[in-house]
């Protein structure tokens, strides 16, 4: 059995510009006779690497021959995973049935997936769009395939992301956890029911660090206040210099 030819994971628009710009930089540093690179051999490497990632990965335009059958093929495998892919719906609430079918969907269309994104990449050269090639924005809200919410895990008000098939226990997050990644990073929020679960877990904690609220440190007017009452005074309506003024009295 011939063994199929793999499918370059293409620079999505905002790599490419990241390192164009990376490769700008350090060239110009290397050029510089008053550069105070610390080690031009490896910044030399460094350039070089990010010369190969780019005339290796950066897509490239279809040519004239090739452009309608790809975009044929392009639509036939989104409607194909569409298809086979659960709801949003299902997603969300995990009823009975829709662990298998995101396995299956995961198995039959891993190589599809990734044909996918790298014909989304060349459709599309030159866009600065961060989810063209994000397959998330196709998932389908709902559809006369998707299964009976009756038995379902989660209740409609929480968010519950799928694990891959190999994980183990599920990680939930709620709707204004799920709300926080999509508002930092689309991408990730489309690709959290992919996560394994330590990766899932270090975002839920990342986010959960970021709502969190910050412990304020106590002023000098909290610290009077805290040293009268321990003195036993009622600073109740006090002022500053009326609490002052009662702290050096008890202490006189």
């Amino acid at each position: 059995m011939a063994t199929a030819q793999p499918i370059p994971n293409l620079l999505r628009p905002g790599q490419v510009a990241a390192n164009q710009e990376e490769a700008r930089r350090i060239d110009k540093a290397l050029k510089d006779p008053k550069s105070k690179l610390q080690d031009p051999q490896s910044a030399a490497r460094q350039l070089r690497g990010l010369r190969t990632s780019l005339d290796s990965f950066t897509p490239t335009e279809y040519g004239s021959d090739e452009i309608d059958s790809a975009v044929k093929l392009e639509r036939e495998l989104r409607e194909q995973m569409i298809a086979d892919m659960p709801t949003q719906q299902e997603m969300r609430r995990s009823p009975p049935g829709t662990i298998g079918k995101h396995q299956a969907f995961e198995r039959k269309h891993k190589r599809n997936l990734q044909l996918w994104k790298h014909m989304r990449l060349r459709l599309n050269v030159g866009s600065t769009d961060p989810d063209i090639a994000n397959f998330e924005q196709y998932r389908p809200k709902g559809g006369a395939g998707e299964a009976s919410m009756d038995g379902a895990l989660v209740p409609v008000q929480t968010v519950y992301h799928l694990p891959p098939a190999e994980a183990g226990p599920a990680t939930l997050f709620s709707e204004a956890e799920t709300s926080t990644v999509r508002s930092l990073d689309p991408e990730l929020a489309g690709m959290l029911a992919l996560l394994d679960n330590d990766q899932r877990a270090l975002v839920k904690k990342t986010i959960r660090g970021l709502n969190e609220p910050k412990t304020r440190a106590p002023s000098s007017w909290d610290l009077l206040r805290a040293e009268a009452k321990g003195l036993g005074i009622k600073v109740y309506k006090m002022s500053r210099d009326e609490i002052v003024a009662a702290i050096e009295a008890k202490k006189a």
